[in-house]
């Protein structure tokens, strides 16, 4: 389809907050779109370290080629800083919400440091660490309250030509597969359009504070320049390794 001059404005992309729990979760579970999400990671991450490609080749599973690597969330394997400033941005929510005061807290528990003058433990290397993991300890329950069922957990940014191109296109056709969806890439961008329902299905360009979620953004940086035929992207094979 020639999308020259084509008028993007009543696109929408799929609302990724609302249907998470509706039409998202019940998938999370199918051994495909987990095979999707574990190919989009090795891509992404293969792109970064840019290994010999027979020894991306012989890699026989997931958990053999991340190892000690391995994260809680996928969000967690991006360079990008986005999902660690989302973190801080819930802890100070949290923090907020509960009325917590973490300096009271972390003193009731470890009273010998009352009264101690802060400017004194500034270079304490064992007190900083022990009050960061205090916080930490007293703050996860609620962060793992917070990041269930959410969507920005599998928000891997920076890596659109691997993971839309996986996880992305996998969870369309599973949520729509009467749907007949394409991918759109150019320089810039790779991107999940079904041109005929004015829909897009781009996790990372969603952004629930515009009116089309970001679909039009999506769309014209996947069509910035000459369209990109996917099958010609460096580490397309990632689709084929396992």
């Amino acid at each position: 389809m020639e999308l020259v001059n084509f008028d993007f404005k009543d696109y929408k992309n799929f609302d990724f907050k609302k249907n998470w729990i509706s039409l998202v979760k019940p998938h999370l579970t199918n051994k495909k779109l987990i095979k999707s999400i574990e190919r989009g990671i090795i891509g992404y991450i293969h792109n970064k370290k840019s290994i010999d490609d027979n020894e991306l080749y012989e890699i026989q599973s997931f958990d053999e080629y991340i190892g000690t690597r391995k994260a809680k969330y996928v969000a967690e394997y991006s360079s990008y800083d986005s999902f660690i400033t989302y973190l801080d941005e819930l802890e100070e929510e949290i923090i907020d919400e509960n009325d917590l005061d973490i300096d009271e807290l972390f003193l009731k528990k470890y009273p010998q440091y009352e009264g101690i003058d802060c400017e004194e433990l500034e270079d304490d290397d064992d007190y900083s660490q022990l009050h960061i993991d205090f916080k930490n300890e007293l703050l996860e329950p609620y962060l793992n309250d917070k990041l269930k069922d959410n969507y920005k957990t599998y928000c891997l940014y920076g890596s659109c030509f691997w993971y839309n191109l996986t996880f992305g296109y996998t969870l369309a056709n599973l949520i729509y597969p009467n749907y007949k969806w394409e991918i759109a890439a150019s320089s810039k961008h790779l991107t999940v359009v079904c041109h005929e329902n004015k829909l897009i299905f781009d996790i990372l360009y969603y952004d629930i504070d515009k009116h089309d979620f970001g679909a039009i953004d999506a769309l014209n940086d996947a069509f910035i320049d000459d369209k990109m035929d996917y099958k010609d992207i460096t580490c397309q094979y990632i689709l084929y390794i396992f």
